[in-house]
């Protein structure tokens, strides 16, 4: 309910902020020889901005996380309550599908 009172335009200065943090000064942090880590990093990072939400760049990336090191053989590596949050998210992406909003 509070959310939904800041307009936009308050809401994107917030956002490009945010973006820029995260580009300047964790980008060269990532790991990119390995792709179960990259394309989560660069999923997030692309879908801030184009989304207009930090949550939906957020829960992409760990969806994106979660599924490629399940493909990779990997999952082990993943912690269960990852693997609980990406399931929520799946559930908030599919909701409007499901009619649920």
């Amino acid at each position: 309910p509070l959310a939904t009172m800041v307009p936009s335009q308050a809401a994107t200065p917030a956002l490009l902020a945010v973006g820029f943090l995260i580009i300047a000064g964790s980008v060269r942090d990532i790991d990119w020889s390995d792709y179960t880590l990259a394309v989560p990093a660069f999923l997030a990072m692309v879908m801030m901005p184009f989304t207009y939400s930090i949550t939906n760049g957020i829960g992409i990336g760990f969806i994106a996380f979660s599924v490629l090191r399940l493909a990779a053989g990997r999952g082990r590596e993943v912690p269960v309550a990852m693997y609980v949050v990406s399931a929520v998210f799946v559930f908030y992406y599919a909701m409007p599908a499901l009619g649920l909003t």
